[in-house]
C-alpha cells in the first residue's frame, strides 16, 4: 500500500524562511501558491519534508556522538528557563520532545576539596549511565541537571538534553576551599528540583551536613507537587546525627521515598554503577519504610507481586543490612535466576528481580540499626492523586497536598489506563508502617476512570498513600504514591499558564491559567494592566478561562489572571498573538489505481494568505521513517 499525504501547510508569513527553501532531495517536492486551489501531482516519490538525514555509514560511532547529532538541545542555565520547568511547561525549541514517562537526571554535588576523589568517580560513573540510558529504546531519561554547591555559593547551574555538555560540566567543575563542614546543600537541592521535570531523578553526592536547613520546608513542598525521588550519597556527615542539618537529609529522603548511603569514598562509584542499571521509565514504588526506633534483628514484609510487574528491587540502608526474598510457595529465590545484588556495601545493600512470578511474596529485611526499605518496580500501573476541602469529580479542582486540621476529600485515578482495571481501597500509612486511615473507593460516572474516597481528617503527620486494585485481567495490584504526602497550612493562591498562545482571526482564542489553592479564590482578569473583566468567585482549585471571540491584531497584548484568597494573591501572564489562520486541508483518505498506471492525488487547500505545501510518501512494508524523519532502509 502506498501512502501520500500533506505533511505541512502553513501560512507564509508565520514562517518566512519556508519562502525561500530549497528542497533538498527534488526541486518540485514544495511550492508556494498565493490563492486556494485544488492541486494535482503525480509524483511517485518524495522524501520526507524537507529533512536532511543522518549517515550512518560508520555504525561504530560512539553513541554519544550520534544522539548528540540527531537529538541534542541545550536547554541552558538559565533560571527562565527553570521558572518554566516548575510551572510544568516546558517549549524545548526543537524536535527532541520529551517522551511520555521520561525524566530528569540530576546531580547535586558539593565542590569543596575533600570532595576531589568522589568527582573523578562521579564522571566516571555518569559517562557510563548516559551510554546505558542512549541504548535504551524507552529512553527513561529527557535531560540533565548539574548543580554544584559549597559554602556560600551554589551553581552555575547545567540543564540540558546534551548528555556530551552534562558530561563536560562535572569535568570541568572545580573542586575547592574547605574549612568549616556544613555546605549549601538544601538550596542547591531545590534548584535541582525547581528546574526538573516531575518524576526525576536527584541525587547528593556530600561528605557535609547542610548548614542551610532553614529552606527545609520549601523543598519537600516541591518534593511533593513534582513527585521526585532525592538520594543522598555521603563520604561524611560531619559526625553529628542529630542535627538539624543531618535531619533535614533524613527527611527529604523520607518524603520523596529516596534513602540516605553512607558510603566510604571508594564505594561512591558503586553506587553509580547500580544508578545506571536502574534507570527504567514507568517505575512504581511497592513499600516505603523508615524504622526509626527498630534495634538490631530482622522482620518480614509482604510484597505482592502482579503480573504486570517486569521487575522489582529491594533497598535497604543501614548498617550491616541484610535483605531475604521468598516467593508464594516460601522458597527463597536469592539463589534464582534473574536475581542479583546491584549494591551490597557495608551500610547499604539493593537487590534486584528480574521477570519475577506472580504471588504474595515476602521480604525479610533487618539491620544493626536503624533502618530504612525501599521496594519500587516497573510497571505501568501507577496512579495519581489530588486533596479538596469540598467534594468534587474533578482533578482540576484539587490540590496535591491536604489542609492541615481540615476534614478533606481525596479523588484518584490511574496514570495509565493500558493494563488497568479498578481501584478498591485507600490507606493512608505513616512513614513508619502504621495505617492513619482505610477508605473504600468508588468509581465516579463518566468514561474516565476516576475514584474517590469517603471525607476523612487530614493526618497531623507525613504518610504515604497505599492503592489496593485489580488489573484488566482481574489480578490484585498493590501501589504506594511516588513520595509521601504531609498537610499544609493555608497560603496564597499558586496560578499557572504557558507563556504565550497564538490566536486566528475570526476563530475564538482561549486563555487558560491554572489556579491551585485549597481555600476559596477571586480571579481577575487584565490585559496590558488593565481590567477587562469582572471578578468571579471558585470555592478551590480550578482551571479558569477567558475567551477572546473574535480576535483581530488590536486583541494582541499581555493577559494576566490574578487570583486572590484570605492570605494572599498569585497571578500569571499569558501574551496572546494574533494570526491569520493556517491553511485547511482536505483530500481524500485513499486512492485506488491499476498497477502500472499514473496515480493522479488531488488535495484542496483553502487559505486567506500566501501558503506553501510539502508532499511525503510513506510505503507501509519497506520503509520505516523514525521520530526524526531519517529513511531507515531506502528505496
Amino acid at each position: 500500500m502506498l501512502l501520500l499525504s500533506v505533511a505541512w501547510a502553513e501560512a507564509t508569513h508565520t514562517s518566512k524562511s519556508l519562502q525561500n527553501a530549497q528542497p533538498e532531495i527534488y526541486g518540485d517536492t514544495q511550492r508556494t501558491y498565493k490563492e486556494s486551489s485544488g492541486l494535482e501531482r503525480s509524483r511517485r516519490q518524495a522524501y520526507y519534508n524537507n529533512r536532511e538525514p543522518v549517515s550512518r555509514e560508520n555504525e561504530e560511532n560512539d553513541i554519544l556522538d550520534q544522539i548528540q547529532t540527531a537529538t541534542a538541545t541545550d536547554l541552558g542555565s538559565s533560571f527562565n528557563f527553570g521558572a518554566q520547568f516548575s510551572q510544568g511547561y516546558i517549549d524545548l525549541g526543537s524536535r527532541d520532545l520529551v517522551e511520555e514517562g521520561a525524566a530528569t537526571l540530576a546531580f547535586v554535588f558539593d565542590t569543596t576539596g575533600s570532595m576531589s576523589d568522589d568527582m573523578q568517580q562521579v564522571i566516571v560513573g555518569a559517562g557510563e549511565i548516559l551510554n546505558t540510558v542512549l541504548e535504551k529504546f524507552d529512553r527513561p531519561i529527557h535531560n540533565y541537571v548539574f548543580v554544584p554547591f559549597h559554602d556560600p555559593e551554589v551553581g552555575p547551574v547545567t540543564a540540558t538534553t546534551d548528555p556530551v555538555k552534562f558530561q563536560e560540566s562535572l569535568k570541568e567543575s572545580h573542586i575547592f576551599g574547605g574549612g568549616d563542614c556544613p555546605e549549601m546543600a538544601i538550596r542547591a537541592i531545590r534548584m535541582a528540583l525547581d528546574i526538573s521535570l516531575p518524576h526525576s531523578y536527584v541525587y547528593v553526592f556530600t561528605d557535609a551536613r547542610a548548614k542551610d536547613y532553614y529552606l527545609l520546608d520549601d523543598v519537600l513542598q516541591i518534593i511533593q507537587k513534582k513527585q521526585s525521588q532525592v538520594v543522598f550519597v555521603m563520604t561524611g556527615d560531619c559526625d553529628d546525627h542529630t542535627h538539624p542539618g543531618y535531619q533535614a537529609f533524613e527527611d527529604i529522603a523520607s518524603t520523596s521515598a529516596g534513602q540516605i548511603f553512607r558510603l566510604n569514598k571508594g564505594n561512591v562509584k558503586e553506587v553509580l554503577d547500580f544508578v545506571r542499571v536502574s534507570l527504567e521509565s514507568h517505575k512504581v514504588n511497592l513499600l516505603s519504610l523508615d524504622r526509626e526506633d527498630f534495634g538490631p534483628g530482622e522482620e518480614s514484609l509482604p510484597l505482592l507481586v502482579d503480573p504486570t510487574l517486569k521487575q522489582f528491587t529491594i533497598s535497604v540502608s543501614g548498617e550491616k543490612p541484610k535483605i531475604e526474598i521468598f516467593d508464594a510457595a516460601g522458597k527463597d529465590i536469592r539463589e534464582e535466576e534473574g536475581v542479583e545484588d546491584l549494591l551490597d556495601l557495608e551500610n547499604v545493600k539493593i537487590v534486584g528481580v528480574k521477570q519475577p512470578l506472580p504471588g504474595q511474596y515476602n521480604i525479610s529485611v533487618g539491620s544493626d540499626s536503624k533502618f530504612t526499605v525501599r521496594a519500587t518496580g516497573v510497571s505501568s500501573l501507577s496512579f495519581d492523586h489530588g486533596f479538596s476541602l469540598y467534594p468534587t469529580t474533578d482533578f482540576k479542582e484539587t490540590y496535591h497536598r491536604p489542609m492541615t486540621g481540615e476534614t478533606s476529600y481525596v479523588l484518584l485515578k490511574p496514570s495509565d489506563v493500558t493494563e488497568f482495571g479498578d481501584l478498591l481501597r485507600l490507606q493512608m500509612i505513616s512513614l513508619d508502617g502504621r495505617i492513619l486511615e482505610d477508605l473504600p473507593l468508588t468509581r465516579l460516572p463518566g468514561s474516565l476512570p476516576i475514584y474517590n474516597g469517603t471525607a476523612f481528617l487530614t493526618p497531623d503527620q507525613p504518610f504515604n498513600l497505599k492503592i489496593f486494585g485489580r488489573d484488566k485481567h482481574g489480578y490484585d495490584f498493590e501501589r504506594i504514591s511516588s513520595t509521601a504526602v504531609s498537610s499544609q497550612l493555608p497560603s496564597p493562591p499558586e496560578v499557572n499558564s504557558v507563556n504565550q498562545i497564538t490566536g486566528y482571526t475570526n476563530h475564538p482564542a482561549i486563555i487558560k491559567c491554572h489556579v491551585h489553592t485549597l481555600l476559596p479564590f477571586t480571579l481577575l482578569w487584565q490585559k496590558n494592566g488593565h481590567n477587562i473583566d469582572t471578578e468571579q468567585s471558585y470555592p478551590q482549585s480550578s482551571e479558569v478561562h477567558y475567551i477572546v471571540n473574535s480576535p483581530s491584531q488590536e486583541d494582541e497584548g499581555q493577559y494576566t489572571c490574578i487570583a486572590s484568597n484570605s492570605v494572599g494573591n498569585g497571578s500569571s501572564d499569558v501574551y496572546l498573538d494574533v494570526k491569520e489562520p493556517p491553511p485547511q486541508v482536505v483530500a481524500p483518505k485513499t486512492v485506488t489505481v491499476l498497477s502500472t498506471q499514473p496515480a493522479v492525488l488531488t488535495c484542496h487547500v483553502t487559505s486567506a494568505v500566501e501558503y506553501n505545501i510539502t508532499w511525503s510518501r510513506y510505503v507501509e512494508k519497506g520503509q520505516i521513517q523514525d521520530f526524526f524523519g531519517q529513511n531507515r532502509n531506502h528505496w
